[in-house]
């Protein structure tokens, strides 16, 4: 490994930049842009930016923003590496399609290029729409960094790097409930697993589309825990109260630390099926976990849907609320982002275990743009269900 000086890789990207194209080569597979197709220096643009793995989340970058602001933007915006790492916690760089890199810091390890020294509007990003973030060279975690669109700037520069504005819906309102009314006291395993201590989870609550999927919840951090729900409930209670009762199970340790990277909860209700029952069956306890989740008695039945009204709509188990279509929450909770989402989901691909939480994983994931959306930062249960019924109360 050699030290390379500030002076010779601006020298090099500098060389790369402005290398002319010979007229037998296919410019429109070039990522750096010829000199005739370069904009003028004079003109600051705005580019924005996604990653796959968070595709709600949209970041905005000057045209003198580096690759290196890019990167150090999208770790304060959506979970890199274990959820919540920065841009100088590790090794990373960035490839592009004709797999030239341009690598973190000033030490070359894999590529002389320094993603510090090369300004984003020197790249010819009409030509490429994707690029590969690969982070930490020990564990190598990987996305992909999608390029959205590039316009003028109109706007303060010192607004920038940023992430995208998005204006509340009009109409909107938090909903309240009567005091009487606390989904963090009814269901405190809930809140205890997803609002506690995480900065970094995602909760999927209803059906996406018509997959077999009516909830999924996962944290990272030093390990990655799940929880999976593969039935419908009949109520709103009963939705919360099993995934509340799959909630308590705590991940094995010994001595204090963790023993397994990831920690899988399926949830199934009493009257599962023999098929599910055979598909989810108990492993190891603290690893492999199937909760067989209780019905709850109550003498109040249909509460929750009297007092979430649009929520209820929303999960299917009314039609009451004529304005809200059945759909589905997502909430992420390091990128601050709420979405409502109706219509179909993608269907991801992977070779996780089968017949554990896994077979949950991405499956919340919207073919379509959000139904409703809005950046905010939600502390509890409670706080996430006023919100959303505020959000469906904007419908009419």
């Amino acid at each position: 490994t050699s030290l390379i000086s500030t002076t010779r890789a601006q020298s090099m990207a500098s060389s790369l930049i402005h290398t002319q194209f010979s007229q037998e080569s296919n410019a429109a597979d070039a990522d750096i842009a010829p000199p005739d197709a370069k904009k003028s220096k004079a003109t600051e643009s705005v580019l924005t930016f996604s990653a796959e793995h968070a595709p709600h989340v949209k970041i905005q970058l000057l045209s003198t923003n580096t690759i290196h602001d890019l990167v150090d933007t999208l770790c304060n915006n959506v979970p890199i590496g274990t959820g919540n790492e920065k841009v100088y916690d590790h090794m990373w760089n960035i490839m592009f399609p004709d797999k030239q890199i341009y690598e973190s810091g000033n030490m070359a390890c894999e590529s002389e290029l320094r993603a510090n020294q090369a300004p984003l509007g020197d790249i010819y990003w009409n030509n490429t729409k994707k690029i590969t973030l690969r982070y930490d060279y020990g564990a190598l975690f990987t996305y992909c960094i999608i390029f959205c669109s590039e316009q003028a700037n109109n706007e303060n520069k010192l607004l920038f790097p940023r992430r995208e504005p998005i204006a509340f819906p009009s109409r909107y309102v938090l909903y309240e409930t009567a005091n009487t009314i606390n989904l963090n006291t009814l269901f405190p395993n809930i809140q205890k697993w997803a609002f506690g201590t995480s900065k970094s989870f995602s909760l999927n609550l209803f059906q996406p589309g018509r997959k077999q999927n009516f909830a999924f919840f996962s944290r990272r951090g030093l390990m990655l825990s799940m929880l999976y729900l593969p039935c419908k409930p009949t109520n709103l209670v009963n939705w919360l109260s099993f995934i509340d009762q799959g909630a308590k199970h705590e991940p094995t340790s010994e001595n204090g630390h963790l023993c397994y990277d990831w920690h899988s909860v399926v949830i199934l209700p009493e009257d599962a099926s023999d098929k599910l029952c055979k598909n989810y069956e108990q492993g190891e306890e603290g690893f492999i976990d199937v909760d067989i989740a209780v019905d709850v008695e109550t003498n109040n039945s249909g509460g929750l849907e009297r007092v979430f009204p649009r929520i209820a709509a929303l999960a299917g188990v009314t039609k009451k609320a004529k304005n809200v279509p059945k759909g589905w929450i997502s909430y992420q909770k390091r990128e601050r982002m709420l979405c409502i989402y109706t219509g179909p989901s993608r269907t991801i691909k992977s070779n996780a275990p089968k017949g554990t939480a896994f077979d949950g994983e991405n499956q919340h994931q919207s073919a379509d743009e959000p139904l409703l959306k809005m950046e905010i930062d939600i502390q509890s249960l409670h706080e996430l269900f006023c919100v959303v019924e505020g959000l469906l109360r904007t419908l009419g």
